[in-house]
């Protein structure tokens, strides 16, 4: 009898520390709830943040397309008013002169037409201002009442020949070498005349002219 409830007892201490323990550990499992709560609310929260991070990287990607739409609409619109601007060129040779070496440029001084900016008179360059097809005709008269017989008068495009302007001896005189090429230059593409021959006078009726289609 004594011993049943010395166990009696036994267990009813069991029970009370036991329900004590429960209660000592319901605030640790409230704290790690709410700690869990915590995290997901941040998380939560960190997402909201990227999305509203990544809407703005995607305005931002659009407006850098946007910009990048608007240059290269200028670029196209500056270029097509380039394309279409006209270019031309008239020159003689104000007086005679004598070539002095081989493949000599011909220099006509005289600039009765410039539109343009592309023929130097200084140089008898001509130098593309914009691409496109071009138009050049020539005509060269040399002397040819010395003992030269002929002269070979170039149209050259980038320093190489395109075609020759030949004159011969056939009266002892004056002789003209006359033609006309068209030409696709680009920008900074260069058209000159040469003279082959040293010691040939070019005669003051020369010309050259050119123009853009």
């Amino acid at each position: 009898m004594y011993y049943s409830k010395c166990v009696q007892e036994f267990f009813i201490i069991v029970l009370v520390f036991d329900s004590s323990l429960c209660g000592m550990n319901e605030p640790q499992c409230f704290s790690r709830f709410d700690y869990d709560e915590k995290m997901l609310e941040k998380m939560v929260r960190a997402e909201i943040k990227d999305e509203e991070l990544l809407g703005k990287l995607e305005a931002l990607e659009q407006r850098l397309v946007n910009v990048e739409n608007k240059v290269d609409n200028t670029v196209k619109e500056i270029q097509a008013n380039m394309n279409h601007s006209p270019v031309a060129f008239f020159a003689t040779i104000s007086s005679s002169f004598t070539t002095s070496s081989s493949y000599q440029t011909l220099v006509f001084d005289k600039v009765l037409t410039d539109v343009g900016g592309g023929y130097k008179p200084g140089t008898g360059v001509f130098t593309a201002p914009v691409n496109g097809l071009y138009v050049f005709s020539a005509s060269v008269m040399v002397d040819l009442s010395t003992s030269a017989s002929s002269a070979h008068i170039s149209i050259n495009k980038k320093s190489s020949r395109v075609v020759y302007l030949f004159v011969n001896d056939s009266d002892g005189n004056y002789e003209t070498g006359v033609g006309t090429v068209i030409l696709s230059l680009q920008v900074g593409d260069t058209v000159k005349l040469t003279c082959n021959e040293s010691e040939r006078t070019i005669f003051y009726y020369s010309f050259i002219s050119g123009f853009r289609l």
